[in-house]
Order: C-alpha cells, then structure tokens, then sequence
C-alpha cells in the first residue's frame, strides 16, 4: 500500500493495486464517507468496515473466507499455488495409469455478486477449453450472435458440486456425456480481462 495522499479539497487514498485489507482508520476517513447506506432491507448483520474488508479478501483469494478458519489443528485450507498445473498434473497421471484421454476440472465455492446462494467455479483446467465461444453462429431464428461465449469450465464444475455435496467428503466425481473441446486449457482464460472487469 503507498503512503496516503491528502489533497486539500478532499481526502483522498491512493494504492498502487487493490489492497488486501485496509485499516479502520483509513476505511473510516477514506472510504465510509462515499458509502450509500442501503435504504431497503434488513440492516446488515456486520459492520460495513467488515464487509468491504471481507470483498476485498474474496477478490484477492477467490475463496469463501469461513472456509479458511483454523482447524484443531491449527491447519488451513488453501488454494493450490497454480490451479492450472496442478489440474494437468492430475490429468497426466490419470491418463498414464489408464490410457484414456480426460480433462480435468479443479473447483471451489464461490459467492456471486447481485445473485443469492453459493455456487461452483472453475480454477484450474487442463485437457479442455474452459469456453465456448459461439460468436459468429446463429440462434435459432438465424440471427447472429455477437455476444454468447458460454463457460464451460463453470457450467460442468456446478453439475460436479451438486454430486460432490458441502459436507460429504466427496473429492471428485466422473462427468460423462459432455462433447468437450480438446486443449492444453487453463483456468486463466476464465479471468475477465481488467478493462472489463467492473471490480478491478
């Protein structure tokens, strides 16, 4: 984080990125006085400093927060350092012990903005392209389509989660059926280029 920036009309906070966490003090001087308090609904359960440190935790994990709290042994869950290698090693080995052709999906939970409950996406893809990019087909009225580049990687990681359950303990699962796209794949062509990106 760089050294705070005053300007004399207005206090002004200035990053070199988004931080990871900002301080009560700087949150209370900075950010606070640009805030709309929600005028519909029920008052939130925490404080809006938490809140905005708890979105700024998500943008930078990409994991569900409650998910990393100590065990009893004092271990956290984390995320593999490169989803997209480790996708491919396990398609590798896979493919070497049972000479078969596979792609592989590594996936987490993910709260989705504007839109209630949990669901899964992709992190890491190898052996697949993680979209499908119909732009320049047809729908079935004959029109162009300018726009559709459907997510492959997240539509099948959703159908994995509801066979892998939240507290089952279930690894991984075998989704059979889907025509993929054979590729190197990765996870990172999923990532919405920052131009475009209403976060970043």
């Amino acid at each position: 984080m760089s050294t705070p920036q005053e300007l004399t009309a207005a206090p002004v906070l200035v990053y070199q990125q988004i931080p990871k966490q900002v301080s009560r003090k700087d949150f209370n001087r900075y950010i606070a006085p640009s805030l709309k308090r929600p005028i519909k609904g029920p008052p939130p359960k925490l404080s809006l400093y938490k809140i905005f440190n708890y979105i700024l935790y998500v943008l930078h994990t990409g994991l569900q927060w409650n998910q990393l709290k100590p065990t009893r042994d004092d271990i956290v869950i984390v995320l593999p350092k490169d989803p997209d290698v480790s996708a491919k090693n396990m398609r590798i080995a896979i493919q070497e012990r049972r000479n078969i052709s596979i792609g592989i999906v590594i996936t987490d939970t993910f709260g989705r903005p504007w839109r209630d409950g949990l669901a899964e996406f992709a992190l890491g893809v190898s052996g697949f392209e993680g979209l499908l990019d119909l732009r320049g087909g047809e729908d079935l009225q004959g029109r162009e389509l300018h726009h559709t580049v459907i997510s492959v990687a997240d539509e099948l990681s959703c159908a994995a989660g509801l066979l892998m359950e939240k507290s089952a303990a279930i690894p991984a699962v075998i989704i059979r059926g889907y025509k993929y796209i054979p590729a190197e794949g990765s996870g990172k062509v999923l990532i919405r280029p920052a131009e475009a990106d209403l976060f970043r």
